[in-house]
């Protein structure tokens, strides 16, 4: 499992870079063909179509994959906000098992229309000439392919994590129960990290600056 996350990350990071750059392609192309089209009345021949089709196409799925992975989509907690942390994570799970089946389904006809753009090889007319478009199909098959790989590991990880009452230490969500730590929050079990105790002070121990006295009373004396 750690050998295909390690993987699996090493690519999203790859696909994201690719579509960070190609923002700043997008951005100096379209610049350029402004400044063409106003300056020397000669805009760039294909603009249009390379920005919806190639820039566009990866800038919305490429980075799909480094969302799932981040847990960064949207949720909505208006009918489980007030559950405690594991039966939310038993609905993660399920919510999870339903995404996987979409976004399988999803790519896997994105792979048939791929296949079938690429056979026909489709282009779209620019100019006075045509502009191949077909390889931007697979974009879509990717993007949606590693989103159903990431899904699956995060169906894996809920449902064991809502099983045994805790969550890996590498999992992203904050208020998640960690092992080592039954109760999921030292703050409400009196623990070290409550609120206002010193860094490793035990439960129950003074704060810093205490003496230890009654209120409004001496030092008590030890003998």
């Amino acid at each position: 499992m750690h050998a295909l996350r390690y993987l699996l990350d090493r690519i999203t990071g790859l696909f994201t870079l690719v579509a960070a750059l190609l923002t700043i392609a997008m951005m100096l192309h379209v610049s350029a063909d402004v400044i063409a089209r106003t300056a020397f009345h000669r805009p760039l021949v294909g603009t249009i179509e390379i920005v919806s089709a190639y820039y566009m196409a990866a800038l919305a799925f490429l980075p799909l994959a480094l969302i799932t992975r981040e847990r960064g989509h949207i949720i909505v907690e208006l009918f489980t906000g007030w559950m405690s942390w594991r039966p939310r994570k038993w609905m993660d799970a399920f919510a999870a098992v339903l995404s996987v089946i979409y976004v399988t389904v999803f790519t896997w006809q994105a792979v048939i229309v791929a296949l079938e753009m690429t056979d026909m090889r489709e282009a779209r007319e620019a100019g006075g000439g045509f502009i191949e478009v077909w390889p931007s199909r697979w974009v879509v098959p990717i993007g949606f392919g590693l989103m159903a790989v990431y899904l699956v590991i995060h169906l894996v990880r809920d449902t064991r994590a809502a099983a045994r009452g805790t969550a890996d230490d590498d999992d992203p969500a904050l208020d998640a129960p960690r092992p080592g730590t039954p109760s999921g929050t030292a703050a409400q079990s009196g623990g070290p990290s409550a609120a206002g105790a010193a860094p490793g002070a035990s439960p129950g121990a003074p704060l810093s600056g205490s003496t230890g006295a009654p209120e409004g009373g001496a030092p008590e004396e030890r003998t």
